[in-house]
Formats: C-alpha cells, structure tokens, sequence
C-alpha cells in the first residue's frame, strides 16, 4: 500500500512503523472505470517508523552524507491527498530523518503504476558532485548551503529512479560560482 503513496519510502528493506490512513470521501465505479474513475481524498500517517536505508532512499541519504547501514528513524509524518484521473496525487510529503535531513515529495502515484513525481532535497557536496563535477563542490556546497534542489522521479511504481538529467540547477551553480568569484576577489584586494 505504501508504494501507492511513495515508491521510494516503500522500498526500504527494512521498516516498522505505525500507518493510519483516513478517508474523508471515496467513491469507486463497480465497472472496468475503476481505474481511470475512483476518486477521493485523505490523510496518510505515518508514526514510530524506523528502518535500515536501501533503495533509492538510502542513495538519497549518501548524497546526504549518511552512510551505512544502520537502523534510522523517520520522524511521524502525515500527507494529505486525492485520488483523481487515475492515480493518487499530493504535495510537500516531508520526510525528516533523525532530525537531520529532510526530503520533499509531490507528485502523483498512477493505478497504472506510472510516476510523476520530484523530491526537493538539501545541497551537499556529494548532489554537487553528481550535478558539477568538475566544479569545487566544497566550496560551492558552502554558499549553498540551506539552498534545495528538486530532483525529478521517474520510472514506475516498483522501479522508481532519480533523474539527474532534468534537475534545474543552473541558477543554483551560477549563484555558487558568483559568491565564489567575490570571495576570491575580495581575499585579493585585502593582500
């Protein structure tokens, strides 16, 4: 049920946690419609949940500088949202982890298994590294810093992958590089 509202979470291999799920409307056609025609809308909760990283997730928290394979834990979480031509839909799905990190899904989930989703996640050095890599990532990540970049997700339900070929951060590395530029110039005229 969980690949239905987030492919990457689902994929952990190891999660225990408390899910509430509560509708607020429903209506689903007794015909072959069902698919295409069921709508509706809710709330998802999520509480108490640890788990080991795997997947797309656990590629997620490399970028994050978490490594390993030790047991994390997901603070409770809660989404609203809305079943609709075909497939389950919602925004700002934040995920944080250890109070550390944070990840922001919106998208939709379609009955049909496709994916039209995107996570908004914290610049480090590492997503740096895959975006720039010829670019002084270290120095790039700290005038980024608190900066996000949206990454889109595309494949399907069961085989969801990060697109780095369609991130948008060419204003992003522009402003690093600029803020880079002053602060060389300015150790420059202070010699």
């Amino acid at each position: 049920m969980l690949s239905r509202v987030n492919p990457v979470i689902a994929g952990l291999g190891s999660l225990e946690g408390a899910i509430s799920l509560r509708m607020t409307s429903f209506r689903v056609p007794l015909d072959d419609t069902a698919r295409t025609a069921a709508a509706g809308s809710g709330r998802l909760e999520l509480t108490d949940v640890h788990f080991r990283p795997a997947g797309l997730l656990g590629e997620l928290l490399v970028m994050a500088g978490v490594s390993g394979t030790q047991q994390l834990t997901m603070q409770p979480l809660s989404v609203d949202f809305r079943i609709a031509r075909g497939a389950l839909e919602y925004e700002n799905l934040r995920v944080v982890i250890d109070t550390s990190f944070d990840l922001i899904f919106s998208g939709r989930v379609g009955f049909n298994d496709s994916l039209q989703m995107s996570v908004s996640v914290p610049v480090s050095e590492a997503l740096l590294r895959k975006l720039a890599p010829h670019a002084p990532v270290g120095d790039y990540a700290r005038h980024l810093k608190g900066a996000r970049i949206t990454i889109p997700l595309t494949g399907t339900r069961q085989s969801p992958q990060l697109d780095f070929k369609h991130v948008k951060a060419d204003d992003l590395l522009r402003k690093a590089a600029d803020a880079l530029l002053r602060e060389q110039a300015g150790k420059l005229l202070n010699r």
